[in-house]
C-alpha cells in the first residue's frame, strides 16, 4: 500500500456516533475512513491516520476503500442491529409466554371464584366469602402483572423498531460517506 490510501480498519472504521434524528438522538453507526501512512517494521502493525489521529491495526484488518469492502463493512453494521433486534424479539415472545401462563391462571382463579359463589348462592359460608376474596386479591394481581408486561412489550416493540431504523439511518450514512470517496 502507498501512503495517502484510503482504507478501512476493523478496528477504527466502525464507529457509534450519536445524532439528532427526528428530534430524538439515536445510536448510529457510522464510517470513518483512515489514510494509510506506513507499516512498522518492528511489529508488522499498520499505521493508519483516522480524523487526525495515529491508529494502529494489524495488516489482517485493513482494507482499501472499494465497493467490495464498503459492501463488507455495511454487512458488519447489518449484523450488529440484527443481533440487537433478534435480543429484543426473544424478549418479547419471553414475556408474551409468561402473559399467556398469567392469563391461564387468572381463567383458573377466575373459574374457581365461580365454582364458590354458585355454591355461596346455595349454602351461604363465610370462609368461602373469605376464600372469594383472596382468589379475587390474587386474580387482580396477576392482571396487574399481564398489563405491566403488555407496557413493557409494547416498549420491547418500540425499541425493536428503533433498531431498525437506526441500522437503515447508519446505512444511510455509509452510503453518503462512501460517496465522497468513490
Amino acid at each position: 500500500m502507498e501512503f495517502g490510501t484510503l482504507v478501512l480498519s476493523v478496528r477504527f472504521s466502525l464507529w457509534s456516533d450519536y445524532r439528532r434524528v427526528d428530534g430524538r438522538y439515536l445510536d448510529l453507526t457510522t464510517l470513518r475512513i483512515g489514510k494509510f501512512i506506513f507499516q512498522r517494521p518492528d511489529n508488522n502493525q499498520i499505521v493508519v491516520e483516522v480524523d487526525g489521529s495515529l491508529l494502529q491495526d494489524a495488516p489482517d484488518k485493513i482494507f482499501p476503500l472499494n465497493h467490495a469492502n464498503v459492501q463488507h463493512f455495511k454487512k458488519l453494521i447489518e449484523e450488529s442491529y440484527e443481533r440487537k433486534k433478534k435480543g429484543v424479539q426473544e424478549k418479547i415472545e419471553e414475556l408474551m409466554a409468561e402473559n399467556k401462563e398469567r392469563q391461564a391462571k387468572v381463567n383458573e382463579l377466575q373459574e374457581t371464584i365461580a365454582v364458590i359463589e354458585e355454591k355461596n348462592k346455595v349454602e351461604f359460608s363465610e370462609n368461602r366469602a373469605k376464600n372469594i376474596r383472596e382468589l379475587s386479591k390474587a386474580m387482580r394481581k396477576k392482571q396487574n402483572r399481564i398489563e405491566n408486561t403488555n407496557r413493557t412489550i409494547d416498549d420491547k416493540k418500540k425499541e425493536w423498531q428503533k433498531y431498525e431504523k437506526t441500522k437503515q439511518i447508519s446505512l444511510q450514512l455509509v452510503d453518503e460517506t462512501v460517496k465522497k470517496y468513490l
